[in-house]
């Protein structure tokens, strides 16, 4: 179990807490074995609290395009959660 320390420095490094980033590690499978994507899900779940209709469907359609964001502001990203083979290039934007 993280030490509060760890957990701090988890929340200042990523923005996440160990809850969510626990919930994109066990999803990831979800997002094509993709556990940068599976993060990104949870903060477009974040963003779409005024979406109307399939609130699912637009955070799946919009995790990949977050997730090519972090990956370009944050190369580093790839060292620890590389890009699965299967997984194209930037998604367009929407």
């Amino acid at each position: 179990m993280p030490t509060v320390e760890e957990r701090r420095l988890l929340r200042e490094l990523t923005g996440f807490g160990l809850a969510d980033c626990r919930s994109a590690l066990l999803a990831a499978d979800d997002f094509g074995g993709d556990v940068i994507v599976a993060l990104a899900a949870v903060e477009a779940d974040g963003l779409a609290i005024h979406v109307k209709g399939d609130r699912a469907d637009w955070i799946r359609s919009r995790a990949p395009g977050i997730a090519d964001r972090w990956r370009a502001e944050s190369p580093a990203l790839d060292e620890f959660f590389p890009k699965p083979a299967g997984r194209p290039g930037p998604a367009p934007s929407p």
